[in-house]
C-alpha cells in the first residue's frame, strides 16, 4: 500500500472520518445533537445554521504541541456554541456607529474570548491543557508581548499595529495571563490604566451582554479622554515675580517698623545677631532671603508628572495617546485559528 506524500490533499475517505469524528465529539462537549460539524477550513459558528467549521488535522505536521493547539480551538469554537449570546451580538452590532463598530466587535470579542475560555475550562478541566497550549502557541507565533507596542510591525503587511492593536492584544494576552503588564509598553500600559475600570470589568465578564458592555464603556473612556480640553497654558512667571518683589518691599518696611516701634529691642536683636562680625549677620539674612523662596519657585523633576499633563492626569496627560487608539490607523496579527489552522489548512 502506497504511504500518501506529507502535504498531499487528503482523501474524501479521510476527511469524512476526520468530519464524523469532530462531530462526535463536539456534540458530546455540547451535549446536541442538533449541531452539524464541517472539517477542512478555519474554525467559525454559523448560529443561525447551527454549523460549527473546524480544520481537518493533518498527519503531515508532526508537531505534538501543535496537535494539542488544534484540540485547543475545538475547545474555543465549542465554548463559544456553548456561552456566546450571537442574537444579542447582532442586535449590538446593528447599533453601534459604522465609525466604531469594528473597534467595538473586536474589543467585545477579545473579553468574550477571555470569558468563555474560563467557563470552558471549569465544566471540562481536562479542556485547561489544551487551551493554555492554544493561547501559548500563539503568542510564540505572534511576536509574544512585542504586539503590545503600537510600533511592531506585523510580518504579513509590514505595517506597524498601532495604538488600539496593541491595546487589544495587551487587554487579551494579560486577560489570559499569557503576557505580564510590566512586558507592556509604557504608552499602552498609561492608557490601560486610564480604562482600569472598564478593563477589569471585561475581564470579568460572565455574559456576552457584559462584554458587550465593558467594551462600549472601553471605547467610551477613551472616546472621552481624547476629546477632553488641552491643559490650560502656564501663568505667566512675571506677576508672580512682580508680587514676590511687592511682598519683600512690605516686609522690609514692616521690619523698618517693628524697628521704629523698639529702638532698644531692635538694636539688641541685631546686635547679638551680628556679634563679632556686624557685615555676617547681614549678608546671612540676604543669602537666606534670595535661595529659600528660589528653591521652593523651582521643583524641578520633583515636580514632574504631578500636574495637569503628568502621569496621574488622564483627561491631559494621554489625550493623544488615546486620540491615537480611538482614531489612528491600526492592524491585526494572525487570530489562534489563522496561525493553528493555517498550518493544518496549508498541508491538508
Amino acid at each position: 500500500m502506497t504511504k500518501a506524500k506529507a502535504g498531499a490533499q487528503p482523501t474524501n475517505f479521510r476527511m469524512a472520518r476526520l468530519e464524523n469524528a469532530a462531530q462526535k465529539t463536539a456534540r458530546m462537549l455540547l451535549r446536541r445533537k442538533d449541531i452539524e460539524v464541517v472539517v477542512g477550513s478555519a474554525p467559525r459558528y454559523e448560529w443561525k445554521a447551527k454549523r460549527l467549521f473546524l480544520p481537518a488535522y493533518s498527519e503531515a505536521v508532526d508537531d505534538p504541541r501543535l496537535e494539542m493547539a488544534w484540540r485547543g480551538l475545538t475547545d474555543h469554537e465549542c465554548a463559544h456554541v456553548e456561552y456566546s449570546d450571537f442574537e444579542a451580538l447582532d442586535s449590538a452590532i446593528a447599533t453601534w456607529d459604522p465609525a466604531a463598530r469594528q473597534r467595538l466587535m473586536t474589543l467585545t470579542n477579545v473579553y468574550e474570548d477571555i470569558w468563555i475560555e474560563r467557563e470552558w475550562g471549569v465544566l471540562y478541566p481536562g479542556a485547561i491543557d489544551h487551551l493554555r497550549t492554544k493561547n501559548e502557541y500563539l503568542i510564540e507565533q505572534t511576536g509574544g508581548s512585542k504586539v503590545c507596542n503600537p510600533a511592531y510591525i506585523i510580518p504579513e503587511t509590514g505595517q506597524p499595529i498601532g495604538m488600539w492593536g496593541a491595546l487589544t492584544q495587551a487587554i487579551l494576552r494579560v486577560g489570559r495571563g499569557n503576557v505580564k503588564m510590566d512586558e507592556i509598553c509604557d504608552d499602552v500600559q498609561n492608557v490601560m490604566a486610564d480604562c482600569r475600570e472598564e478593563i477589569e470589568a471585561g475581564w470579568h465578564a460572565q455574559t456576552t451582554l457584559d462584554a458587550i458592555s465593558a467594551a462600549e464603556r472601553t471605547l467610551a473612556k477613551l472616546e472621552a479622554i481624547a476629546s477632553a480640553p488641552p491643559p490650560p497654558p502656564p501663568e505667566d512667571g512675571s506677576e508672580e515675580g512682580e508680587a514676590s518683589e511687592a511682598g519683600s518691599a512690605e516686609g522690609e518696611a514692616s521690619e523698618a517698623g517693628s524697628a521704629e516701634g523698639d529702638p532698644a529691642e531692635g538694636e539688641a536683636s541685631e546686635g547679638e545677631a551680628s556679634e563679632g562680625d556686624p557685615g555676617e549677620g547681614e549678608a546671612s539674612e540676604a543669602g537666606s532671603a534670595a535661595n529659600g523662596p528660589a528653591e521652593g519657585a523651582a521643583p524641578g523633576e520633583a515636580g514632574k508628572g504631578e500636574g495637569p499633563g503628568g502621569a496621574g492626569d488622564c483627561s491631559h496627560g494621554h489625550r493623544e495617546l488615546a486620540a491615537e487608539a480611538v482614531g489612528g490607523a491600526w492592524g491585526e496579527v494572525k487570530s489562534d485559528s489563522e496561525v493553528i489552522a493555517g498550518k493544518y489548512i496549508g498541508n491538508q
